[in-house]
């Protein structure tokens, strides 16, 4: 900073300036009248009135030691990770230090210097030479971890800490991978603004980016997703595209460089499906950061295709067709046996329903176009063939469910459990239908169930049922949520290889629909059991959880029953596409787990087939890496509206001259160089005030005076 004095004048008058000017007036007509009348001493009058004005007025001076303020030059410098890539960091530091050479040839400027890193702001404010020496310290500010680099941002908050007034220059050392446009604010500020950049190295890198993709599809339909691939050394090169869908797909595509490709993909799970797409490493290439992408699309069904098979026509079958009719997202098809096959009166099987029953239609040519087969107090035998439940086993196994609600036939020689499909039943008839009034309560495992556990919840309470089969059940892989008389099974759902089955032993759930009862979760829990027959994530009894520890994947699944192999198998999906299948270890009670160590960069995808988990090894997917070149472009997005602004490479500045200005307009267009604007401000750092006469001897010169125009006045 620089320092100057500065000397001002002024008049403090003793007495308020009314009195004196009374007193001015009788001194000018005294000395009026002895002029007139010529007496002596004239001159001593005269002088004794001049006295009297510097006794008076008392005239001061005042020395001000003016401080010049000097203007900031302001310095960001882009030390994010895509910067760290290459050898940048380094070359920005070496510009840096070679502008602020230039620099010290220049007075009346500080320098603000301001570091972006991801997940912290270095910055410090000092004169040029003490951040040439390095003597200053920095002042470090933790931010949370950004995704993207702001360096507009984190300027304007840095600057707005000082009077706009001040800033001169600001220079901007970065890669050109700026995530943030701040166009507007750039108008309020009247200063040049420099972005360096480095120079565009030919470099040896791919990058894989995802143009286009629905945030929701529909299941069973092809979905679009369009990529490209780009070759930053190689104009006709092709690349390998691999593509991992979960369980479902893993495939090997061609694309060329700079090419838009269409990916149709088959969405075959409700919920989130995750699609990892990995571009082959080239030789030497700088990074694979940016070969890697995961998109993340939503599964819904377009409809939910129900078969509702119903016995002799009874209270329920009407109650069960009326909710899946009205959920507009079930197509049901629903067709009723009007007479018992037990009735051997010669009646045709498809005369036994409304219309002839289509069954080879149905549980033959047509049965993988439904996802859910319901039957409603069906009694199975003699009504479909063996070929046809064999059909149904299979259906079952390859990812379909059943779900049956039993009557009183339950237990009879026609019941579905004495076909060949009983060998997948969970509950086995004992031959006894019990009979008295009963509420159905939840087991200690309904309490805990996605299902069940919350159906309760807005009943304090609900209605009787009168009736339920009892029936034995054996199976561990078995769960039973509800319970009814003298605690018997009424609720148990069952895994089977990829499907589910579900069994409701009773077909009472009609009474909490009656408008003469008290009323019941009928809806909630068809709801909730036809939504986990179908695989809903979120009624998940199972929990898949993944996690990390330093270097390792750890893989945990906590079971609601007794696992069987098949459940215990995990499938995990490198970064790059290769997958594994690990199976599972018994760690305590129905919880299993299995740690991998991380061998690769990038996402992970573990998935037991209904539940898939992403795990990430580095933070990859974040515009800071889709494109690891020098990019000028992106900077140009930002709007520099004011002229003198300019985007410049390394080498570019090195040739220009520096200009310190007061004003800058378009008078300095059409001159190359760089300028520092000054604003030639200072402030008072210290007055000090002083009078400029002495008040005792000016008295004391009065009185000479005085006594002299007397001695004068009485010769």
């Amino acid at each position: 900073m620089n320092e100057s004095d500065s000397i001002n004048f002024a008049l403090n008058p003793i007495i308020p300036i009314g009195y004196l000017l009374f007193i001015s007036i009788i001194f000018f007509y005294i000395i009026f009248f002895a002029t007139i009348n010529k007496l002596n001493g004239s001159f001593f009058r005269i002088g004794i009135f001049l006295l009297y004005c510097i006794l008076f007025l008392n005239p001061t001076y005042s020395i001000e030691k003016r401080v010049a303020e000097n203007s900031i030059i302001t310095f960001i410098i882009d030390k994010t990770d895509s910067q760290k890539i290459t050898e940048r960091v380094k070359e920005t530091e070496n510009i840096y230090n070679s502008i602020l050479q230039k620099l010290s040839n220049f007075e009346g400027f500080d320098i603000l210097e301001i570091i972006i890193e991801n997940n912290q702001i270095s910055s410090r404010k000092g004169s040029i030479q003490s951040i040439l020496e390095n003597n200053l310290k920095y002042k470090i500010e933790k931010v949370s971890t950004n995704d993207s680099t702001l360096l507009i941002q984190e300027m304007y908050n840095k600057i707005n800490q000082y009077p706009i007034k001040k800033i001169s220059s600001t220079f901007i050392l970065t890669d050109g991978q700026i995530h943030d446009n701040l166009n507007q604010e750039f108008e309020k500020l009247n200063i040049p603004i420099y972005f360096i950049v480095p120079e565009q190295k030919s470099l040896n890198d791919r990058q894989l980016t995802i143009l286009n993709y629905p945030e929701f599809g529909y299941l069973d339909e092809q979905v679009l997703i369009k990529v490209s691939a780009k070759d930053m050394n190689s104009e006709n090169s092709e690349m390998n595209l691999n593509i991992n869908y979960e369980n479902f797909l893993n495939k090997k595509i061609k694309i060329k460089n700079n090419d838009v490709r269409t990916i149709k993909i088959n969405l075959k799970k409700q919920g989130e499906n995750y699609i990892l797409f990995n571009l082959e490493k080239k030789v030497d290439e700088i990074s694979k950061i940016n070969n890697s992408k995961l998109i993340k699309i939503n599964g819904v069904r377009r409809k939910l295709r129900v078969l509702l098979v119903s016995g002799e026509p009874y209270m329920g079958t009407r109650v069960w067709r009326n909710f899946l009719k009205s959920d507009t997202s079930v197509e049901l098809v629903h067709m009723t046996v009007l007479r018992s096959p037990e009735k051997n009166d010669n009646t045709p099987i498809e005369d036994l329903a409304l219309i002839p029953f289509p069954l080879k239609e149905l549980f033959e040519e047509k049965l993988d176009n439904f996802q859910l087969i319901i039957f409603d107090n069906f009694k199975g035998k003699n009504v479909l063939t063996p070929l046809y439940y064999q059909n149904l086993i299979k259906f079952v196994e390859d990812g379909g469910a059943i779900l049956e609600i039993t009557g009183p036939s339950y237990n009879s020689k026609s019941s579905l459990f004495r076909t060949e499909i009983g060998r997948i039943l969970p509950g086995a008839p004992t031959g006894k239908v019990l009979r008295q009034k009963y509420k159905p309560k939840l087991t200690e495992s309904g309490k805990i169930h996605p299902i069940t556990k919350s159906i309760f919840q807005n009943y304090s309470d609900y209605g009787p049922w009168y009736e339920m089969n009892k029936v034995q059940i054996d199976d561990p892989e078995t769960s039973i949520l509800m319970t009814g008389i003298e605690k018997n099974p009424l609720l148990s759902i069952k895994k089977i290889e990829d499907g589910r089955l579900a069994q409701i032993y009773s077909h009472q759930i009609w009474l909490w629909k009656k408008v003469n009862e008290k009323p019941g979760p009928y809806g909630n829990l068809i709801k909730n059991v036809a939504h986990w027959l179908m695989k809903e994530p979120l009624l998940e009894g199972d929990k898949l959880k993944v996690s990390q520890n330093k270097g390792d994947i750890i893989i945990e699944k906590k079971f609601f029953s007794e696992p069987n192999s098949s459940d215990l198998k995990i499938n995990l999906i490198e970064p790059d596409g290769n997958r594994e299948t690990i199976e599972l270890v018994e760690n305590k009670d129905k919880i299993y787990n299995y740690k991998v160590n991380f061998k690769k960069k990038g996402y992970y995808l573990v998935t037991d087939g209904v539940q898939t988990k992403v795990i990430e090894n580095d933070n990859y997917q974040r515009p800071e890496f889709e494109d690891l070149s020098v990019s000028k472009d992106l900077i140009k997005k930002v709007e520099i509206s004011n002229f003198f602004s300019k985007v410049l490479s390394y080498e570019e500045i090195k040739k220009l001259k520096f200009f310190d200005v007061e004003n800058i307009d378009k008078s300095f267009e059409s001159r190359r160089g760089l300028f520092l604007t000054k604003n030639n401000k200072f402030f008072i750092q210290e007055i000090t005030k002083k009078e400029l006469f002495n008040n005792y001897l000016i008295l004391i010169i009065m009185m000479i005076f005085i006594v002299l125009c007397w001695r004068k006045e009485s010769r």
